[in-house]
């Protein structure tokens, strides 16, 4: 095996090779189920039935079943959801499936709320992390990219894979397609982004004016894709992610969307034909449990990694471990508040 040292630019996918698909923007939407149902419980008693169809409509699955030697329970009270951005909604991927139709998860995040479920953290594991992956279908263990976990073994390996890798008990687990990015972004009449200066798209010739930008659901799929003409390429287009998915969730959990009885059913009813979840998870006792949460509550965080570097030919995220298992630990011990102090979140308010 050979490496080189870590550069700041990533490449092109080649480990356990598979192509680069358009759902792996759908990280920008992820979190937005749960702080939705944060919201909503504010609510959830003058419109019980929104939420007992919402609970009805989503599709779930069971991830954890035959998972063994699992990491202990972290603060009680505090809940980690791991969120899976991919290709498909098919709620007929099973925890026991041996792949998943050589689909690849094109965005994980673990979403930790705290124990007074007060505060919010999402941490971005990036789609290339080199890291160990157990065995599973057709794949017989080692070290790949951690996107490749969903192909081998749906998404049950992926939580096995991100349980090893940090030592975090997942509690849930959220699956979300790419289409549903659109149509939540339409259900709450669009969104507003600044742009720091003019561009435009050089392959879908997309044009951001300088200033304020007020996006559809077509338009924000545009916004959050584009890396060509951007001064900083792939890393602006990251900047321009978070920035979007804080507005959408400002937009999203601000009471003129969820005080409003058809607004919110358009949102919830986006949502439900978007995601998958364990079978495990309560809608209703969700949304009542973080009703105190907003988007001001959440903090941005990207695993610490070294860059990207190359293995065998193929670009990959290499992680800092010790800063990296610093982070998770303070997850697990529900002090990632004190780990911020010396390691500051990403706080975006603007895009290229």
């Amino acid at each position: 095996m050979t490496s080189r040292t870590p550069t700041t630019q990533q490449g092109s996918y080649s480990v356990g090779q598979a192509p680069r698909r358009r759902g792996r923007v759908v990280k920008v939407i992820l979190v937005i189920l749960v702080l939705i149902l944060a919201a909503a419980g504010g609510i959830a008693y003058r419109y019980v039935n929104s939420i007992t169809s919402f609970n009805a409509k989503v599709a779930r699955n069971d991830p954890f079943a035959g998972l063994s030697n699992r990491p202990g329970g972290g603060v009680p009270g505090a809940q980690n959801f791991l969120l899976i951005g991919s290709d498909s909604r098919d709620s007929r991927l099973p925890a026991q499936a041996t792949n998943s139709g050589g689909q690849r998860s094109d965005s994980l995040i673990l979403f930790h709320v705290n124990a007074n479920h007060d505060k919010a953290y999402m941490v971005s594991i990036p789609r290339d992390s080199y890291v160990y992956v157990p065995p599973g279908g057709p794949w017989q263990g080692g070290r790949t990219k951690i996107n490749a976990a969903f192909s081998y073994g749906g998404p049950r390996l992926v939580v096995q894979t991100v349980e090893g890798f940090t030592g975090v008990k997942i509690d849930h687990v959220v699956m979300i397609n790419f289409a549903g990015f659109k149509k939540m972004t339409d259900a709450v009449g669009g969104v507003d982004v600044v742009v720091n200066q003019a561009v435009t798209d050089p392959e879908t010739h997309a044009h951001f004016k300088k200033g304020v930008n007020h996006l559809n659901g077509d338009q924000a799929l545009l916004y959050v894709r584009q890396r060509h003409g951007l001064p900083g390429g792939d890393f602006d287009r990251v900047k321009r992610q978070q920035q979007f998915m804080r507005a959408l969730l400002t937009t999203a959990t601000a009471k003129g969307t969820l005080a409003n009885p058809n607004k919110l059913s358009a949102l919830l009813d986006a949502t439900a034909d978007a995601i998958v979840v364990d079978k495990d998870l309560s809608m209703g006792k969700t949304a009542v449990a973080f009703r105190g949460l907003r988007a001001s509550d959440m903090s941005f965080i990207t695993t610490p990694n070294r860059g990207a570097s190359r293995v065998d030919g193929a670009s990959v995220v290499l992680i800092d471990k010790v800063k990296a298992q610093a982070l998770f630990d303070a997850m697990n011990s529900d002090s990632i508040d004190q780990w911020l102090k010396s390691n500051p979140g990403n706080v975006v308010t603007s895009g290229a």
